[in-house]
């Protein structure tokens, strides 16, 4: 906002003020800004906070604490309400309704409401335990890295910084190996007030359901990080992060657009997919989502555990298909059974060399669940370069690794971490960049309409990758329907971009 501010403003200041009175705007505007609600500070909408975010005086009817609100656009799984002094929000949701759980999310300093069915939980909580580690990507997503206090397995855990905590002492495990979750007694003793899990908890456990492995499409999973800020307050950290990937991930379809379907086949271990485990014809689903975005004709999704028994048809669409997605390790293991079964030379993507397993950035498969529900547009990037080539975005792979021209990656170490509260760095790379260089992108623009360069400019710039330049791009972009509609067409976009 200030970058906006300050920039439009900036002439129109300097013309009014003089020496020690621009000073002094220069304060009030700072102080100002300390006192706005889109800043996390001592208020909100003149309500005293206290360090740890508790309204000091709960005396009186409170105004709306929570001033930046988000829902579910795509996700179906949780939905919210919000009031005043706190959010009502459900979990466990079918087409976000038919809930499974249902929490009142209050204010600290302030007094929960009673609702029948609902469980009260203070937020900004402080300290979680979570039972499955795509939680765990989202919580370092909204910068609430330090408030895990307990997981269920360090073994399956790709961030190095979540790692480096446990290597300190700051992250205990927790294991029922009776229901493979959470041991719920032991959280109870250590005081936890909320944990994160995918599984069905004890009744009385305060455990929070995260279903994004039942979301139906990629979006819908990635918006999981919008219900996990809902606990920390932390609604206006992830709006600009929804924004970066919803529009990275239309560039890359308008990048593929004109390309021709790819035939391809999904190999994996049904055990582990759940709900997504479904043949195309069970569409929609989260896997024929990203596919279909990817210009890929998904013919057949199966369990490589039931391999063997796949039909004669069945086989016969594998042996053709111009692509393998294979979701697990490609070891020589699975590479000798389909060899005794004479798949090799009869399989197109076979005598291709086009089978795609998912370890390329760190050998396992750990980041692979941990890491890709929270960021889509990797994948996508990730299957429109396995299924077309990398010369249409010029992306590198960070998960699908060609498994005859690639060696597995490694995982980085522990003590690559330096600082516990450095942002998570995520796999994403500048779609725009790729789409025709960042001078002749903005060159087009440019043409088209005063200060449009400009605007681009900063797009590709690093330095403004987190920051609220799209107040500045709106600011430059036109009200004109014809010259929007002859920017969209000049740079070969849908007229809905």
């Amino acid at each position: 906002f200030f970058r906006a501010a300050l920039s439009s403003f900036w002439g129109a200041l300097f013309r009014m003020a003089a020496g020690r009175l621009w000073l002094s705007m220069c304060v009030v505007l700072v102080v100002v800004g300390l006192l706005s609600p889109a800043v996390e500070g001592y208020f909100i909408n003149g309500v005293a906070l206290d360090a740890n975010g508790c309204v000091l005086s709960n005396s009186g009817t409170l105004p709306d604490l929570f001033p930046v609100k988000n829902y579910p656009t795509y996700g179906t799984t949780w939905n919210v309400t919000y009031h005043n002094t706190y959010k009502v929000v459900s979990a466990g949701c079918t087409n976000r309704t038919n809930c499974a759980q249902t929490f009142v999310l209050y204010q600290c300093g302030t007094t929960p409401p009673s609702i029948p069915g609902a469980t009260a939980i203070q937020i900004p909580v402080k300290r979680v335990a979570v039972g499955d580690t795509p939680v765990l990507t989202y919580l370092e997503v909204i910068g609430a890295r330090t408030a895990i206090g307990t997981i269920l397995s360090i073994t399956y855990v790709s961030s190095e910084c979540i790692r480096r905590m446990y290597d300190l002492g700051m992250i205990n495990i927790s294991f029922d190996a009776a229901t493979w979750d959470l041991n719920y007694a032991d959280l109870a003793s250590q005081g936890y007030n909320v944990a994160f899990t995918a599984n069905d908890p004890p009744v009385s456990a305060p455990a929070v359901l995260f279903r994004e492995n039942k979301e139906t499409s990629a979006l819908g999973a990635m918006e999981y990080v919008y219900f996990a800020a809902l606990f920390f307050n932390r609604e206006v950290t992830v709006q600009q992060y929804v924004r970066q990937i919803q529009l990275r991930m239309s560039c890359h379809q308008t990048l593929v657009a004109n390309r021709p379907w790819v035939n391809a086949v999904f190999l994996g271990y049904g055990n582990t997919y759940g709900p997504f485990w479904v043949k195309p014809q069970g569409c929609p689903n989260y896997y024929c989502d990203l596919f279909s975005a990817a210009k890929g004709n998904l013919l057949l999704g199966f369990d490589f555990n039931n391999h063997k028994n796949l039909s004669s048809a069945e086989i016969q669409i594998v042996q053709q298909a111009d692509v393998w997605i294979f979701t697990d390790i490609w070891n020589a293991g699975v590479k000798a059974d389909l060899e005794a079964m004479g798949w090799p030379n009869a399989t197109q993507a076979w005598r291709n060399k086009q089978i795609f397993s998912i370890d390329r950035v760190d050998g396992s498969n750990n980041d692979w669940f941990m890491s890709r529900f929270a960021q889509p547009d990797v994948l996508l990037a990730d299957l429109i370069s396995a299924l077309h080539g990398t010369d249409i975005d010029q992306h590198t792979r960070v998960w699908l690794r060609n498994v005859f021209t690639e060696l597995p990656g490694s995982a980085l170490p522990s003590s690559s971490c330096t600082n516990l509260q450095m942002p998570l760095v995520l796999h994403d790379d500048t779609c725009l960049l790729a789409a025709g260089s960042q001078s002749s992108t903005c060159q087009r623009m440019g043409n088209l309409i005063q200060d449009s360069q400009t605007m681009c400019e900063m797009l590709f710039d690093e330095s403004y990758r987190y920051e609220p330049v799209w107040e500045k791009a709106y600011s430059l972009w036109p009200t004109s329907a014809a010259a929007n509609k002859n920017i969209t067409a000049a740079l070969g976009l849908p007229q809905s971009s």
